[in-house]
């Protein structure tokens, strides 16, 4: 019997973890979409990403401070 609630809770679990994933799918497949269709929104992720930046351009890195 307590087997059956472990696997019943544990089942549960997979399946909100299912719903999240399928969630993010849909979300990292609009962004594809995005990133693949609109120039703007693809440079902007390059520079985000990989700070990419154009010849005259200079990047600076900001970095939270650490206690």
């Amino acid at each position: 019997m307590i087997s059956q609630v472990k696997l019943s809770q544990a089942l549960s679990s997979l399946e909100e973890r299912k719903q999240a994933y399928k969630e993010k799918i849909v979300e990292v497949k609009a962004d594809k979409e995005d990133l693949l269709t609109n120039t703007e929104s693809l440079e902007k992720f390059a520079r985000e990403k990989y700070w990419m930046k154009k010849d005259n351009e200079d990047i600076f890195v900001i970095l939270p401070a650490q206690e």
